[in-house]
């Protein structure tokens, strides 16, 4: 499935205002900030602010620069849900 890339301004505090909003088809799949110079050796990297689907294990990941971020993104097609079991519904709960 095609991925898509926008650019978009997050309302932030912190210099990370650069972000895009991740498309798989017609499907938003994650929304990524640029991380600042504030974060040193970090700076111009993308950093993963929210996923949807079931794929929110991948929150807080981190890649370079924008073509590995799409490679990424192509490789959650690949993604399975995880089956919720009664004891992972019960430490949800807490």
């Amino acid at each position: 499935m095609q991925i898509s890339i926008q650019p978009v301004r997050l309302d932030t505090r912190d210099g990370d205002g650069d972000a895009v909003l991740v498309f798989r088809g017609d499907q938003l799949v994650a929304v990524a900030s640029r991380l600042s110079n504030f974060h040193g050796r970090l700076s111009g990297s993308f950093f993963v602010e929210a996923m949807f689907g079931p794929r929110d294990h991948h929150v807080g990941a981190t890649f370079a620069c924008e073509n590995e971020l799409r490679r990424w993104a192509e490789g959650l097609e690949d993604a399975r849900p995880q089956p919720l079991t009664a004891s992972m519904a019960q430490s949800r709960r807490s």
